[in-house]
């Protein structure tokens, strides 16, 4: 099995998790109850053979050293057998409850990527294992390794690769596997003196997404337990895709449908939570608007369809030649908007003009055989050099774009 370690690609939407990955964990303890009364079981029973053997015992003329080893021999039988009833009732217990909490913990979450890193945090605690990763399947030869925690990623890249066909028993049979190497020298090298690696299938709706590896000490109950590891893996599977299914509903809402840039709606909220961050942390914050010139002559031309087309075109290059941390949004029927967080006014006027020459450069097919040059007008402002709040900046943005709109025609007529 192949493996690609890359960074997967998980829709960001740039808004903070209502979860902090970060923050520590405190779950509460699923077992307290049963712990309560496993000690008050221990009380009663102990007390009872504490005061009743010994009389019943002497009753029946039992020599002291018969009594004293009746005695011991209470107690040993009445301790095993509290210990064995409970430790079934802490298996049954965990089984059902800490699935919950992995699921309770995820849901106040926002985005599959803090999900992610969260989960290994609550698994690790309530599971006691020393390390964990999370690989996810990106088809049926590759997995993604994602995230890690507790050991190097080269060394959950190993345990991935050298692991591979035990891996692949875990995907494809939906059951817990141990790392089993080919080479027992392998399996001393990598895994510790009595610890155990085992790969758990993560599950959405009984169909296998990834991988979960736990790291743990050989006497480690829970990760012996495979019904306990495989809730955990579908508890893990289906509160990740419900994030994933979220965070689609959310792109869809946000996203433009011509162009497949961001919405109006979107650009605005987006906007006040740069505008935010940059009043915070006191870092300049650019704004440009764009314009493309000429799409009623296109429209009037070559019909609607060819419009569409020309917006489209533009939309992709702003994104083309925008940064990854810049946000582009469609704001108006031909008109752009770029956020570009970090940035000075002077730097906001370069990138103006790179994206001017570069939507220049290229024309649009606007039907077949015909191909039409498209050009912008680009105003850009910065907080805090031109406005001090966000509607000040809009303006002052718009303002600068029709400034060099009407340059641009004041040449043009010339």
């Amino acid at each position: 099995m192949a493996t690609a370690v890359e960074a997967y690609d998980i829709p960001e939407h740039r808004e903070a998790a209502t979860a902090s990955v970060d923050a520590p964990v405190s779950v509460p303890d699923p077992l307290t109850q049963v712990r309560t009364l496993k000690r008050w079981t221990q009380i009663g029973v102990y007390g009872a053979i504490t005061g009743t053997v010994p009389l019943y015992l002497f009753v029946l003329g039992f020599t002291l050293w018969q009594e004293t080893a009746s005695y011991i021999t209470g107690l040993i039988i009445a301790t095993a057998a509290i210990e064995g009833a409970f430790a079934q009732m802490y298996r049954l217990r965990k089984r059902s409850a800490y699935p919950g909490l992995l699921v309770m913990e995820l849901g106040g979450m926002q985005k599959v990527s803090s999900a992610v890193e969260r989960s290994l945090r609550v698994i690790q605690h309530v599971m006691r294992v020393r390390a964990s990763f999370l690989a996810l399947r990106v088809d049926d030869e590759n997995v993604n390794l994602i995230s890690v925690l507790g050991m190097s990623r080269i060394n959950s890249e190993r345990f991935v690769q050298v692991g591979a066909p035990n891996l692949r028993e875990a995907l494809e049979s939906g059951q817990p596997a141990a790392f089993r190497p080919a080479s027992a020298l392998l399996l001393e090298a990598m895994v510790g003196p009595k610890e155990r690696m085992m790969f758990v299938p993560v599950l959405a709706l009984q169909k296998p997404i990834g991988v979960l590896g736990l790291l743990g000490h050989e006497g480690n109950s829970d990760i012996k337990d495979v019904q306990l590891l495989r809730t955990m893996g579908i508890a893990l599977g289906l509160s990740l895709e419900n994030l994933r299914q979220k965070e689609e509903l959310r792109e869809m809402a946000a996203v433009d449908e011509l162009t497949l840039v961001y919405n109006r709606r979107y650009f605005f909220e987006q906007m006040e939570r740069e505008m935010a961050a940059a009043e915070r942390y006191a870092t300049p914050l650019a704004l440009l608007i764009v314009d493309m010139d000429g799409l009623k002559h296109v429209n009037d031309t070559f019909g609607h369809a060819a419009g569409d087309a020309a917006l489209r075109a533009l939309a992709q290059r702003l994104v083309r030649f925008s940064r990854a941390a810049d946000i582009v949004a469609r704001v108006g029927g031909d008109e752009f908007a770029v956020i570009l967080p970090r940035t000075s006014k002077e730097a906001a006027g370069e990138i103006a003009g790179r994206i001017r020459e570069a939507v220049a450069r290229e024309g649009v097919a606007a039907a077949e055989g015909v191909s039409l040059p498209v050009s912008v007008c680009a105003g850009h402002a910065a907080f805090p050099d031109d406005a001090e709040d966000m509607e000040s900046l809009l303006r002052q943005a718009d303002a600068s774009m029709y400034c060099a709109k009407a340059a641009l025609q004041s040449v043009v007529r010339s």
